[in-house]
């Protein structure tokens, strides 16, 4: 069973391990290696959950009040997910993130921009990104956003095509800071937010 909901504070440590593993097994090789290092040895599992917990508290408190935080988990009540659990007698597990807001660069009107959206390479192939795609553009659809857009590292061909399945099409080219290396950048877009709905 997957299980899609809003993120809380108490998510932050497995939220981190997910983000912090995720980003560095998807992105090696993909950036200067100087960059990845650097992104390795300063971005602990701690420094993530700080900020993680940091930023839900702050949502919990009335800021940011156009953003959203998903996550999502697995059970393996009914034998699905072997590969994912300890057990069968094992609890939920946290396998992936999502963040999205209101796009500080529109490329398309009235978008919203998925920041984030890291699944555990285990848990990859399963929906689980899929879902987690469609409960963010819900959320922000709520909102009031029409379209959607992100961002992915044009070297990123596993990304782009996650991206391309789900309709989006690339609408525009950036630069990505990392750690001071500028990395090109594919926006992706939806002109209609519902159709990831």
């Amino acid at each position: 069973m997957i299980i899609i909901r809003l993120a809380q504070t108490a998510d932050a440590h497995a939220m981190a391990h997910v983000m912090v593993d995720t980003y560095l097994v998807a992105h090696q090789g993909q950036m200067p290696e100087a960059a990845w290092q650097k992104r390795k040895a300063e971005w602990t599992y701690d420094v993530s959950a700080r900020s993680w917990r940091d930023y839900l508290q702050g949502m919990a408190d009335g800021e940011d009040p156009n953003d959203c935080v998903y996550v999502a988990e697995v059970a393996d009540a009914d034998g699905a997910y072997p590969q994912l659990m300890g057990g069968a007698d094992a609890p939920l597990k946290l396998v992936g993130v999502i963040m999205a807001h209101p796009a500080q660069e529109e490329w398309l009107s009235n978008a919203a921009e998925i920041g984030a959206v890291y699944v555990l390479e285990s848990s990859q192939g399963l929906g689980i990104g899929r879902k987690l795609m469609q409960a963010a553009a819900a959320h922000m659809q709520k909102l009031g956003r029409t379209a959607l857009q992100v961002g992915v590292l044009t070297v990123n061909a596993p990304a782009r095509n996650f991206y391309a399945a789900l309709g989006g099409t690339p609408i525009g080219e950036r630069q990505f800071d990392e750690e001071g290396f500028l990395l090109p950048e594919v926006v992706y877009g939806w002109s209609d937010i519902g159709a990831v709905v």
